[in-house]
């Protein structure tokens, strides 16, 4: 049964979907009520379907998955990952009248996160990419960003590792690229950069067309897993046990 567990968890690997919020909010989260865990969709704010409104005081806008299996679990599976939004900023402001409404551009980045310590959402590792900035000016955007090659040893041009028991822009001696990556816990678009602290502002976001692309890995590396499940196989049928004979 171990063996099976292991097996399953080992060959998570996320799926190419969509999320249009037609269907529900499919996993994905929104602050959106004064206890910090309302999400509201909104069938007028979306790009072209309902989307994922928030509209709410704080220090950023996040949109978060922790249970849509599509965008989570082991990312080298793929040769690649590929991940998008649509985002329409309403408003982005100090939430009162002292400054006559003026907007406060934000940056938008998304944060593929593996949790170090089950239950604790403030131990982690992630991996993230600068997508580009939210600002009410520019209406609805889309952004996206991929992970071209998932077994790669450095970063790609762009993307960042964040360790948040050190606050720091690199990972602990030992732990790899790799390592982050074979194991996302969960997704996140956020305007706060990792390492940051933000004051408060009024945010009035919608979000809509979540989409991730996860590439068939090539032959080479397709064998290197066929073969190492097979290992496994052989492990397994020699540990098990001789049946007594009468």
């Amino acid at each position: 049964m171990l063996l099976t567990v292991a097996s399953a968890s080992a060959w998570a690997k996320p799926q190419s979907t969509t999320v249009d919020f037609s269907s529900g909010t499919q996993g994905w989260l929104a602050l959106a009520s004064d206890d910090g865990t309302g999400s509201v969709i909104d069938n007028s704010t979306g790009n072209g379907t309902p989307g994922l409104h928030m509209n709410y005081y704080f220090t950023g806008a996040m949109f978060w998955n922790q249970s849509n299996q599509s965008f989570l679990g082991d990312y080298t599976t793929s040769k690649s990952v590929s991940l998008g939004i649509d985002v329409n900023t309403h408003s982005i402001d100090s939430g009162g009248d002292d400054d006559g409404g003026a907007q406060y551009p934000r940056d938008f980045l998304v944060e593929l996160r593996q949790y170090t310590t089950p239950g604790d959402a403030s131990k982690y590792f992630s991996v993230w990419h600068m997508l580009g900035a939210l600002d009410k000016n520019t209406g609805p955007l889309h952004f996206s960003a991929t992970l071209a090659d998932t077994g790669a040893a450095e970063l790609a041009s762009g993307w960042q590792v964040y360790d948040s028991a050190t606050d720091g822009d690199t990972l602990p001696a030992g732990t790899t690229l790799r390592d982050v990556l074979s194991r996302i816990d969960e997704v996140q678009f956020d305007t706060r950069v990792p390492g940051y602290s933000y004051d408060p502002a009024h945010y009035d976001v919608t979000v809509d067309n979540i989409s991730i692309k996860s590439a068939v890995p090539e032959p080479e590396q397709l064998a290197m897993l066929l073969a190492g499940l097979g290992v496994v196989g052989v492990v397994a049928r020699r540990r098990r046990p001789v049946a007594a004979t009468a």
